[in-house]
């Protein structure tokens, strides 16, 4: 039998929030009378239609799907928190769920009660609680803060005590969405080790999340949602890639000059940088660029003021805001005397050693021996692998490795 048991099921919202006691008489007039279906476009949108899935016991699975897709619906439905409009749905066991920050929280108890009190909710007795008690603040290492009311906690800490209890209250389903992104990178390994953990004694895991690299990395199935509707299904590698194709294909690479008050180093006005070209080796403007083949960078700028001892600096960020690189020309021995009026660099990166993905650009002109950052902008590319099929992709590195037998 599986863990979990979804079967054809649809859930629907009513639109909007202006109502009347009319209206709501005439709603529940044409329920009465089975005209709902009429009622869909108008009043009604459909968050999933007649989704149908199973997760064995012990199985991690993955849900992906772009924003919209009733991703957080399937997770809510499975929770319980609310109901299907139709369908049933079946779970075995204990679920336990980390959904949206703070859920099950009392705002004015400490950390302390409302380990209790979520453990209650849980369907734990207090003599169980106080066996994991010493467990649950470990893991959360928040001890210091544990007598101190949670509305006094950062959306960290919040995550920190709220996955602490959730996975140590032994449950026979555990479902996570996308609120543990909030979580700094130490203990966002720690919670995958921890789920790893539970999975080796048939914990079921239901996992959603916009981050593709973790999901390729933790799960063992992957459902591709899509307007609320199931679009595949199958192995991590093959699905994540079909959805990234998609995303690729349907993407608008748009530049970005980033707007000052979201960095205090920022001050812009010294000098602007118009544009950013990236080009293959053959010299063609490129947006998907091959691992392994050279990248060239072309940046145009103009100065407004003369500008000394400038720097130009390079960074690749993934799309799940891992920083990959960052090279500085100052570093790299290139001694810029002075900037003023228009002009351009050029900058080689031969080979571009990443995974295949989807990565940022961020190019800055920056002072090259203080802080302040003169001119920032971003640049979106793509990344493909060189061979067909390559099978999974792991890292962030595509290494120059020398083989020989």
């Amino acid at each position: 039998m599986p863990a979990i048991g979804f079967e054809n099921v649809s859930k629907r919202y009513q639109l909007g929030t202006r109502g009347s006691l009319r209206r709501a008489f005439g709603r529940l007039w044409d329920r009465m009378r089975n005209r709902n279906e009429q009622l869909e476009g108008r009043d009604y949108i459909w968050a999933l239609k007649d989704v149908s899935f199973e997760v064995k016991k012990g199985e991690i699975l993955g849900i992906i799907g772009p924003n919209g897709a009733g991703k957080t619906t399937a997770l809510r439905l499975l929770a319980g928190i609310t109901a299907p409009t139709s369908g049933n749905i079946h779970g075995n066991g204990r679920v336990s769920a980390l959904i949206q920050l703070g859920a099950g929280f009392h705002p004015d108890l400490t950390g302390r009660e409302n380990i209790y009190l979520n453990g209650s909710i849980l369907g734990l007795s207090r003599e169980e609680i106080n066996k994991r008690f010493d467990s649950i603040v470990d893991f959360s290492e928040l001890g210091e803060f544990i007598d101190t009311p949670v509305k006094r906690y950062s959306s960290g800490m919040y995550v920190r005590l709220g996955f602490a209890v959730a996975a140590h209250i032994d449950p026979d389903i555990l479902l996570i969405d996308e609120v543990l992104a909030v979580g700094d990178a130490s203990f966002q390994a720690k919670c995958w080790k921890r789920i790893r953990d539970l999975q080796a004694v048939n914990t079921t895991v239901v996992f959603v999340s916009h981050n593709t690299w973790a999901v390729r990395g933790l799960c063992d199935r992957v459902l591709l949602l899509s307007k609320g509707k199931i679009d595949s299904e199958g192995v991590p590698d093959e699905v994540i890639q079909s959805y990234e194709c998609s995303i690729r294909d349907q993407d608008i690479l748009t530049d970005s000059v980033e707007a000052p008050s979201l960095d205090p180093w920022l001050t812009p006005g010294k000098i602007k940088i118009t544009e950013v070209v990236l080009l293959d080796k053959d010299g063609n403007v490129q947006e998907i660029f091959l691992a392994g083949e050279p990248m060239i960078v072309q940046v145009k700028y103009m100065g407004h003021q003369k500008l000394e001892n400038a720097g130009f600096e390079l960074a690749v960020e993934r799309s799940d805001k891992v920083w990959c690189w960052v090279a500085r020309s100052f570093q790299d021995g290139i001694d810029i005397d002075c900037l003023e009026g228009e002009g351009k660099l050029e900058a080689r990166i031969q080979p571009l050693q990443l995974m295949a993905g989807t990565y940022s650009l961020r190019v800055q002109i920056e002072n090259a021996a203080t802080v302040p950052v003169f001119a920032r902008y971003w640049k979106k590319f793509h990344v493909v692998s060189h061979i067909p099929n390559p099978g999974p992709d792991h890292g962030v590195f595509l290494p120059l490795v020398e083989w020989k037998i």
